[in-house]
């Protein structure tokens, strides 16, 4: 019995060590409501990038396809729940610099907690403050491994 227990645990110890069998990632899209540079969390309200390939969701939502994909796509946010995500140490973070230039900038997380909060004072505060049913801020990809935030990329919109 011991002997067995012994192969089960080098087993899961080779698969997790080799081939990362035991870290599941997941990628999705959302609107960043908050970043906690402190206790190092995100908070996410996602949402679903849609495009017109996307064709069981264009059914679904009913969206009209003259209309609903003006720059090539349709964002649809069913629900403003969030979600509090940890965001990892040894995260990545690419976004467009609004202060500099335009293009993809690699980011620590200090930097792009500043980027994206400058882009939302600029960008969207004097709207929400109007409108608080305001909804169609910078989306950005969130993967995740674990539960835990280890890459966010800026939705580039040309």
């Amino acid at each position: 019995m011991k002997n067995k227990l012994v192969c089960i645990a080098c087993f899961i110890m080779i698969c997790t060590v080799f081939t990362g069998c035991s870290a599941k990632s997941t990628k999705i899209i959302g609107y960043i409501k908050n970043i906690d540079q402190e206790e190092m969390t995100i908070e996410l309200d996602e949402i679903a990038w849609i495009t017109p390939d996307d064709e069981d969701m264009i059914a679904e939502l009913k969206i009209d396809e003259k209309y609903g994909f003006p720059n090539g796509y349709y964002r649809h946010n069913e629900s403003k729940d969030t979600t509090v995500y940890t965001v990892s140490k040894d995260a990545t973070f690419v976004g467009l610099n609004f202060e500099t230039e335009y293009k993809p900038n690699d980011f620590s997380f200090e930097e792009f907690t500043a980027n994206h909060n400058s882009q939302y004072d600029k960008y969207f505060k004097d709207t929400v403050a109007k409108d608080e049913t305001f909804d169609f801020f910078t989306p950005y990809w969130v993967v995740l491994q674990d539960g835990v935030v280890i890459d966010i990329q800026e939705q580039f919109i040309p």
